[in-house]
């Protein structure tokens, strides 16, 4: 027998994370949670990159990939939402595992 989770809660919107000052927006498509850059004030970096795509609520967490902009790959990764206005990406890659946090963006 088949059932389906639904995720409490879903990161819909923009994010700022503010070590880099950066904004992202969690969006749906194609049944999953993406997130794209969009704006940034490290010159390294260029809006509209996709950093976060196919996320599934799985097991009781948000899991996909995030595109690490270190390394310019693309890395294992969860979604926890820590509360409605705060949420960490956990992502790693072989034994090294780091977190992305992120706050809900309530103005510019």
């Amino acid at each position: 027998m088949l059932f389906f989770q639904n995720p409490p809660t879903t990161p819909l919107g923009i994010w700022w994370h503010k070590e880099d000052n950066s904004k992202i927006e969690v969006f749906t498509r194609d049944n999953g949670l993406f997130g794209r850059l969009i704006s940034t004030q490290n010159p390294e970096y260029r809006s509209e990159i996709i950093i976060l795509k196919n996320f599934h609520f799985l097991n009781g967490k948000w899991k996909g990939e995030f595109y690490d902009l270190n390394y310019k790959r693309w890395v294992e990764a969860s979604i926890i939402i820590v509360s409605e206005d705060f949420l960490a990406v956990n992502y790693k890659y072989g034994f090294i595992e780091k977190k992305y946090f992120m706050d809900k963006k309530t103005s510019d």
